[in-house]
């Protein structure tokens, strides 16, 4: 057994070039899935980052809304006064919201409006990387992401329904490619949607030691046709409609970039083999099993496989530190379970891309392949 795995062993390394070669071609079919993965995840921690920086208690919207990412409500505001006079709550914050075509220069992207009460209100941006808060009906806040993807500037205009709006402002980490986040004053928004006496969205912030629970169950009693939903559940409902979205293609992608890195393990360990198999007939002349066989082609698939993913990760991390320099319209996000989670699937595509290199080294005739060799 031995030599069979010293045979393995200098497959491997007396032929660098082609197990290099062997090693990127699988690490890239990795890559591609990784990074589908990273992106989607990504963009789906952008579509939540609004409401999860809102954090509030309770959030208060239309009957039959339980999420914010391509929902649609209009809630009368008396409902939002009302709920502001409740024993327990400290203070209510309502916004208007809307998910439309936005003319941003020449360009049309699908973006979110939130109407704000005023320029400083508990529902606006968190961080201004440049410019100042609202403070005129017809000035707008972007995405700080939109001035280097379209040169957007101060003073610039930006279309949304009927009316345009001059860039004062520019926000920190509302930008997504499925729904970057403007700010205007809900009154001029309003008026372009006719709906007058209505928000969308009620932030309920609750005094200390409140019973939450509690609190949502009183104003789902008191107060009809609207639903209450914790900050926990609202973001577990928002991140459900989110990973919708990319699922599909990352579902399309890992059987493809599985198959293909499955064929070049493949074809990598039985070409590497092959082209030792007059030592190979030598080593079967001299007694060798073919179990061992088979263990020495799983072992050198586990290893070019393992040490492709690695690479993989390596390039992957590049990827992600020079995104935001080549390409700030696309968000990468790497967490450890990204990472961990396909390594079981590697070693499923390790074993099964040594299958075929096993067969046929396993009835290669070693007296045919030493005459031949």
């Amino acid at each position: 057994m031995k030599m069979i795995l010293r045979w393995g062993y200098k497959t491997l390394t007396m032929q660098k070039a082609a197990t290099l070669a062997s090693m990127v071609g699988i690490a890239f079919s990795f890559l591609l899935a990784l990074f589908f993965a990273a992106v989607w995840q990504g963009e789906t921690q952008q579509i939540v980052a609004y409401p999860n920086k809102m954090n509030p208690d309770l959030w208060v919207m239309q009957d039959g809304v339980s999420n914010m990412h391509m929902a649609s409500s209009f809630v009368w505001d008396w409902k939002g006064e009302a709920i502001a006079k409740m024993a327990g709550v400290e203070q209510v914050t309502g916004f208007l919201y809307l998910n439309t075509v936005i003319q941003v220069q020449d360009n049309k992207l699908f973006g979110f409006v939130v109407g704000l009460s005023d320029g400083k209100d508990r529902a606006g941006p968190w961080a201004l990387s440049d410019g100042r808060h609202l403070e005129n009906p017809d000035e707008i806040i972007v995405p700080d992401t939109l001035s280097s993807v379209f040169g957007l500037a101060q003073g610039d205009t930006v279309r949304i329904v009927d009316k345009g709006y001059r860039v004062v402002g520019f926000s920190k980490g509302t930008y997504s490619s499925a729904n970057p986040v403007f700010f205007v004053l809900k009154d001029r928004l309003q008026a372009s949607l006719s709906s007058d006496g209505t928000l969308s969205y009620y932030l309920v912030d609750t005094e200390p030691d409140v019973d939450i629970k509690a609190l949502q169950q009183k104003i789902m009693t008191e107060i009809d046709n609207i639903n209450v939903v914790t900050q926990a559940e609202f973001i577990a409902n928002d991140y459900e409609m989110a990973t919708q979205m990319g699922a599909e293609t990352i579902l399309i992608m890992t059987p493809i970039c599985s198959t293909l890195a499955a064929l070049i393990i493949g074809y990598a360990c039985y070409s590497l083999a092959i082209k030792k198999r007059k030592e190979l007939a030598i080593i079967k002349a001299v007694g060798a099993r073919d179990y061992q066989l088979v263990i020495v082609v799983l072992l050198q698939s586990i290893a070019v496989t393992l040490l492709a993913y690695l690479l993989a990760i390596n390039f992957l991390v590049l990827l992600s530190v020079a995104m935001p320099l080549i390409a700030p319209q696309i968000t990468v996000a790497l967490t450890p379970s990204l990472i961990l989670k396909p390594v079981p699937l590697a070693f499923v595509i390790a074993v099964i891309g040594s299958v075929y290199p096993a067969i046929k080294l396993i009835s290669l005739d070693p007296a045919l392949a030493y005459k031949n060799g």
